[in-house]
């Protein structure tokens, strides 16, 4: 039984690792511009599976077995925001690019609570907002002096 647990956990851990590396190279940072997100999900077989526009910003969803990432992109093509949802939290220092060192900073910085559901980190230049259990997680992240004008950020999913 014992050598049963530990195959099943040394899988797991394999399983995890793998899928957090994929995950993490499907994603365009903040910050970069729209072709830079159909280059990614080419690369790593994401797709790209919805794609919508608004007068103030468009909207580019990425499916991959392990996440549903959209990236929000203002009117010159820049990506100020992304979400995410899935079974875990995608490589945050390729979503948020040049923005990761600040962020990383900031939340060693910060201590968690187990009950608190949501994890929210401020810097000058970026919030980044994340949460849910292993299997279900989501999160946010956006470049807070360039969301465009009228865009209200907790609509963003």
């Amino acid at each position: 039984m014992k050598i049963e647990m530990d195959s099943l956990r040394k899988s797991f851990v394999l399983v995890t690792g793998i899928s957090i590396f994929i995950t993490s190279l499907s994603f365009a940072s903040l910050g970069q511009r729209e072709n830079s997100i159909k280059r990614d999900g080419l690369e790593i077989h994401a797709r790209i599976s919805e794609r919508f526009s608004q007068s103030l910003y468009q909207v580019y969803t990425l499916t991959s077995d392990m996440n549903e990432v959209r990236q929000y992109l203002d009117n010159q093509g820049i990506v100020f925001a992304v979400t995410w949802r899935g079974i875990n939290h995608p490589d945050l220092s390729k979503l948020l690019g040049e923005f990761f060192r600040g962020y990383a900073a900031a939340d060693a910085e910060v201590s968690g609570s187990r009950d608190q559901p949501i994890k929210r980190i401020n810097t000058e230049e970026i919030v980044v907002e994340k949460g849910g259990h292993m299997g279900a997680v989501r999160g946010k992240a956006y470049l807070s002096k360039s969301v465009p004008a009228g865009v209200e950020i907790d609509s963003l999913n």
